[in-house]
């Protein structure tokens, strides 16, 4: 007999092994297939309510992307949580763009699917690979919120990225303007000079000689492949975090912390400074458009 309305069905136990295939599998009933206006969406929640992973056929990320039709449909998540945010042009050779997240841990979870007016949740149980008796709870727990704690750097460092190339093309764009209007060089000579500083930053984050991820070798090392190298450790393993990951990391912090004082030095007080210039100018001032630490 078929079912008068959506219905979700309860999933069975998802295993966390390496063995490929083992998967959460969603089976849901749908009366009509999503549309871009009411697109079926998952939401996985952890234990204590936190939403560890969405996926919707509406999706622009194609890790987070589904397929649904109208009638019966199993759709699988792969047990990884949401991964950093990246800028469009990463290249590395250890982080992929995009980057799945950590693992989720074993436990129990609420997925909700809704389509329009409809919702329901079922609950999901995660448990370990039967095999792995010598890691226990608290060692995937650690493994997560080490693996976190990188990603969170990792998604900063990129939002500042995006800060700099807004805030550089801002300058260029208000500079031709200014000079075209007849204003007096000063604008010019100070956003040459910040653009300076910022690419100076930004040398330091990202490599942005590499085109492909080979080309990494073929020059110095900077922020984003040191991270990206702890964070594709981090979050492929299945075990508490070696001495030697936590060390690497303390290390990472420290030069990531060296970085961040030249951005707060720049931003604080060149792009300040030319704010400043602009609005005596009656300009619009430089929008910095993502949010950091």
């Amino acid at each position: 007999k078929l079912a008068t309305e959506n219905v979700a069905f309860e999933p069975r136990p998802a295993i966390r092994t390496n063995v490929r295939g083992y998967q959460a599998q969603f089976h849901v009933y749908l009366q009509e297939a999503p549309t871009k206006k009411e697109p079926l969406i998952i939401k996985v929640s952890n234990a204590k309510g936190e939403i560890v992973r969405q996926l919707s056929t509406a999706a622009t990320e194609k890790l987070d992307k589904i397929k649904a039709k109208e009638g019966l449909n199993s759709i699988s998540w792969n047990l990884r949580q949401s991964g950093p945010e990246l800028v469009d042009n990463l290249v590395t050779m250890v982080i992929r763009n995009p980057s799945p997240g950590p693992w989720a841990v074993p436990g129990d979870y609420q997925v909700a699917l809704e389509m329009g007016d409809w919702t329901q949740t079922v609950p999901l149980k995660i448990i370990p690979d039967p095999r792995w008796t010598d890691v226990k709870q608290a060692d995937y727990q650690a493994q997560l919120d080490l693996a976190l704690e990188v990603q969170d750097m990792i998604t900063d460092a990129q939002r500042r990225i995006k800060n700099i190339r807004a805030v550089k093309s801002q300058l260029k764009d208000k500079t031709k303007r200014a000079l075209k209007v007849g204003k007096y060089e000063t604008i010019e000579s100070l956003s040459k000079t910040i653009i300076e500083e910022l690419d100076g930053v930004e040398e330091q984050l990202i490599q942005n000689k590499a085109e492909v991820s080979q080309d990494n070798i073929n020059y110095p090392r900077v922020f984003s492949n040191h991270i990206g190298r702890l964070y594709s450790v981090l979050v492929n393993a299945h075990h508490r975090p070696t001495d030697g990951v936590v060390e690497r990391f303390e290390d990472i912090k420290t030069e990531y912390a060296a970085i961040t004082e030249q951005y707060k030095e720049v931003f604080s007080t060149s792009v300040s400074k030319f704010n400043t210039l602009l609005e005596g100018e009656k300009v619009d001032r430089v929008i910095v458009p993502e949010k950091v630490k």
